[in-house]
C-alpha cells in the first residue's frame, strides 16, 4: 500500500489560477490524479469562517464528478474552537455526497486545546480517530474484498 500525502498549501500556486484540470501544470494535475486514483483518501481541512478553505473546495472542484463513486473518504477538521465543529457535517459530507463517496460514519474535529505542543493527547479526541481509522480500514478491506470477487466472477 503506498500512502500520498497532499498539502494544499504547498499546491496553491499549482492550482490556484486553474479553472479547470486542462489549465493545471503537471504538479498540479499530478496532485488531481492522485486524488482521484487513491483506494481511500483522508479529507482535511481548517476551518475558516465556519467552513473548510477555499482552497480545499478549489482542489476538489478540480477533481472529476465520476472519480470518487464508491470511494471510502475519512473526513476530518481542525479549528481554534469547538464552535466549528459542525463543519465536519454541514459541510464536508455534503461535498463528499456530491461525488458519491462512501464518508466513514466517525468523522474527526480537532480544536487547539485537543493539541498540546502540536501533539495530540490521549483522550476523547486520540479515541475518535483510532474509530474513525477502524472503520475507514474495515470499509476499504471490504471495498477490495468486493473489487476481487466482482473480477474473478
Amino acid at each position: 500500500m503506498h500512502l500520498e500525502v497532499l498539502e494544499i498549501v504547498n499546491l496553491a500556486s499549482c492550482i490556484g489560477a486553474a479553472l479547470a484540470p486542462s489549465q493545471l501544470g503537471e504538479e498540479g494535475l499530478k496532485a488531481i490524479r492522485s486524488i482521484e486514483a487513491a483506494d481511500l483518501i483522508v479529507a482535511v481541512t481548517p476551518v475558516h469562517k465556519g467552513s473548510y478553505s477555499g482552497l480545499f473546495k478549489h482542489l476538489f472542484d478540480l477533481v472529476d464528478h465520476e472519480a470518487l463513486v464508491g470511494r471510502p473518504v475519512l473526513l476530518a477538521a481542525n479549528g481554534g474552537s469547538y464552535r466549528h465543529s459542525i463543519v465536519v457535517d454541514h459541510q464536508l459530507r455534503p461535498l463528499f455526497a456530491f461525488f458519491r463517496a462512501l464518508a466513514i460514519p466517525s468523522a474527526i474535529y480537532a480544536a487547539e486545546p485537543n493539541c498540546a505542543s502540536y501533539a495530540i493527547e490521549p483522550g476523547p479526541l486520540r479515541d475518535r480517530i483510532d474509530e474513525a481509522v477502524g472503520q475507514a480500514v474495515e470499509l476499504l478491506l471490504a471495498r477490495q474484498t468486493a473489487l476481487t470477487l466482482r473480477l474473478s466472477a
